[in-house]
């Protein structure tokens, strides 16, 4: 299975979505369990080593992109458009290195809400939409 999550942002709107390349007799359950560690993230802090590794993986993608020159414009233009000090990309690694499992707790359970998830999923409808249908509404 391959999974991969991701996040845009924008002024006033943004999305998050997690995307999956996964067989259809594996369908619903691969996305039960995305659901699950959603409802895991909003339910209890994230441990210390999970917290670690998210920690490590930001600040370390950071310093890759600073080699781009492409990531360099896009980090200053962020910066101008969404009105940053001019030292926010510089105290960067060290406000994520700072961040707290309660205050990531909170922002799932502020922006993560399982029960109004949209799901779209292809494949063989036929094989699907029933299983699909225990997670909610279900429409083609």
């Amino acid at each position: 299975m391959n999974v991969v999550s991701e996040y845009g942002t924008a002024r006033f709107t943004g999305y998050w979505r997690v995307r999956m390349s996964v067989g259809t007799e594996s369908t619903v359950e691969a996305i039960r369990i995305v659901l699950n560690e959603l409802r895991r993230l909003c339910d209890e802090p994230a441990s210390g080593s999970e917290l670690d590794e998210a920690k490590s993986s930001i600040t370390g993608s950071f310093a890759l992109d600073l080699e781009q020159p492409s990531h360099v414009i896009n980090y200053s233009y962020q910066r101008y458009r969404y009105g940053f000090s001019n030292d926010y990309w510089e105290r960067y690694p060290a406000k994520i290195s700072a961040v707290a499992a309660t205050e990531v707790q909170g922002v799932a359970q502020k922006y993560f809400r399982p029960e109004t998830t949209h799901i779209v999923a292809v494949g063989d409808a036929m094989r699907i939409r029933s299983a699909l249908a225990k997670l909610g509404p279900v429409e083609m």
